[in-house]
């Protein structure tokens, strides 16, 4: 019988490992401490994919949130990265751990702002996708040929193609 190097590979993960649970919870309750948050209650786990387990726990102005993410990936120094050099469009990693592979951050996903601004983009998305519609399905009545995006495509490359563009 051959063995399941995949499988194999995903239990040396340190998220697998007997015991990952209450090593990362400590971590993260130190992490809360240092940060002058209130004495952590409860940690849930909130998340455990194949790709990554996320821990939760509510803290004074929000909630911190431990990633521990597969085994390989570089998520945790790119997200430390991105949130030093764009701290007001990103979380802010608060600490992160090697030996355990995982990292704590403050708050998780997207700004309130960053929620706003994407509301009104999409409304406006929303809009000028109706006006389309409205504008296409008066051509159709006046008897013009409309082309949809596949057919523009096409013409786009064709016409390209013609004249080396």
């Amino acid at each position: 019988m051959q063995s399941d190097d995949g499988l194999l590979s995903r239990l040396r993960e340190p998220r697998h490992q007997f015991g990952w649970f209450q090593k990362d919870s400590l971590w993260l309750r130190s992490v809360s401490e240092t940060h002058d948050y209130i004495e952590p209650r409860q940690i849930n786990q909130m998340v455990l994919s194949p790709t990554s387990t996320i821990l939760k726990v509510d803290i004074k102005d929000g909630s911190g949130y431990l990633k521990s993410p597969i085994l390989g990936s570089s998520e945790a120094s790119i997200t430390q990265v991105i949130s030093l050099s764009y701290p007001q469009d990103t979380v802010e990693v608060l600490a992160t751990s090697i030996a355990l592979y995982s990292f704590v951050t403050r708050g998780f996903g997207e700004s309130e702002a960053t929620k706003s601004n994407a509301f009104e983009i999409s409304m406006q998305m929303d809009l000028l996708q109706k006006a389309s519609i409205a504008k296409v399905e008066e051509l159709n009545r006046a008897g013009l040929e409309t082309r949809g995006p596949l057919q523009m495509a096409l013409l786009l490359r064709f016409v390209c193609n013609s004249t080396h563009c």
